[in-house]
């Protein structure tokens, strides 16, 4: 994730057509508020065809969740590009997880 020329590299755990969950954990230094734009960049190598499974866009922090005793930490994001060449590499991209 990009924001404001800082990067952070975090654990995403849930993707879909709307965006996208980030897991925080206990060494995760992030300061993020409900409304910010930020920059994703998720990378997961490649299908077993050798098509690139990544994709970088912008996307608006949804949910902020301070974590609790039963969850863990983190935020939500909404893609929010308008580009559908992102469109088309994140339905590649949840294809390929679909079938994993």
């Amino acid at each position: 994730m990009i924001h404001g020329g800082d990067s952070s590299v975090l654990r995403a755990s849930n993707i879909s057509a709307g965006g996208l969950k980030i897991d925080l954990g206990p060494r995760d230094m992030v300061s993020v508020d409900v409304g910010t734009v930020v920059r994703v960049h998720l990378d997961l190598g490649a299908d077993k065809y050798g098509r690139p499974l990544d994709v970088e866009c912008d996307a608006e922090i949804v949910r902020v969740d301070l974590g609790g005793p039963d969850r863990q930490a983190g935020f939500a994001v909404m893609w929010t590009s308008t580009d559908a060449a992102v469109a088309r590499q994140l339905a590649v991209i949840l294809e390929y997880l679909a079938e994993e």
